[in-house]
């Protein structure tokens, strides 16, 4: 497993993808490995340093979803270098293959609430979703962008051509520094899904761009720091 990276779950890089399933940058990628129904997290154990102002950003992948939850989320402003879905609190940035929705949402010492969703059409298994969760100050925004061509998923939880964001809302309840990482949830047992390519980076306004400079790699390898753009 990478360095600095702590969990609250077994989980285990891999590089034996079901089905045709590649990984957005090889040779392998994260994957849940509990039989349980539940939340997993997976926490950067080290605090953002930007005053909670960040881009979280991960890929997406399920080999297989029904129609209960099936959730690949992004964190960040978490309370602890571990989070848990009991007794610390965070934000999430989220896409659900399994209800088909796209949603932020709270939690407070261990309690959920949804801030504001769109329900989603044409999700499919087997397919590479990038979702980026930024928090500026109390605004909270969640671009979600399918890799296979590169279509933006708009508020009316359809796929466009040109950059969107899926949710926009402001929210005053978390705020500071604090830690991120990725959630996975499910409400079955064994429902598979992947993730690549985490990354962390500083929130600095016009929010209304794909690009970010990144300066954490998930399961890529060495840390790097780059402008895309």
């Amino acid at each position: 497993m990478p360095a600095g990276w702590n969990f609250d779950a077994p989980y285990a890089t891999t590089a034996s993808l079901s089905g045709s399933i590649l990984p957005t940058s090889s040779p392998n990628v994260l994957a849940p490995v509990s039989a349980t129904n539940s939340y997993f997290l997976c926490t950067w154990g080290t605090v953002d340093g930007n005053n909670g102002d960040v881009v979280v950003q991960t890929n997406v992948n399920w080999f297989a979803a029904g129609s209960h939850k099936a959730r690949g989320a992004c964190t960040a402003r978490g309370s602890a270098p571990t989070l848990n879905f009991t007794n610390t609190s965070f934000y999430t940035g989220h896409l659900d293959l399994g209800q088909g929705v796209s949603a932020i949402t709270k939690v407070v010492n261990g309690t959920q609430t949804s801030l504001g969703s769109v329900a989603v059409t044409g999700l499919a298994t087997s397919v590479w979703y990038q979702i980026t969760f930024t928090c500026l100050g109390t605004l909270l925004t969640l671009s979600v962008q399918r890799l296979t061509d590169s279509k933006w998923l708009n508020s009316g939880g359809t796929f466009q051509a040109s950059f969107t964001l899926a949710v926009s809302l402001t929210d005053a309840t978390l705020s500071g520094s604090g830690y991120s990482g990725i959630l996975e949830g499910n409400d079955i047992a064994g429902q598979s899904i992947y993730f690549d390519d985490w990354s962390l980076s500083q929130a600095v306004a016009p929010l209304l761009t794909p690009y970010m400079k990144r300066t954490q790699s998930f399961i890529r390898g060495p840390l790097f720091t780059k402008v895309y753009g």
